[in-house]
């Protein structure tokens, strides 16, 4: 699963189109371009994630997130 971003999201984001997704569900969330896993968790109102210091491009913003696939 993929989010595009179109500008540099707030340190803190919520993508609410992931609500529906379980807990469990997301294994790991990464910006392409970018080093390392961020921090990140399911909240009531959808994913919250923690976006690094670094802009890895200009434009727009690729988050990957990975789903569980035992759940």
């Amino acid at each position: 699963l993929y989010a595009i971003v179109l500008g540099w999201p707030e340190r803190e984001f919520v993508i609410e189109s992931t609500h529906a997704l379980y807990p469990g569900e997301v294994r790991s969330v990464e910006l392409l371009g970018a080093a390392g896993e961020l921090k990140w968790e399911m909240t009531a109102k959808g994913l919250k994630i923690e976006r690094p210091d670094q802009r890895p491009c200009d434009h727009a913003y690729a988050f990957k997130i990975t789903r569980n696939t035992s759940v």
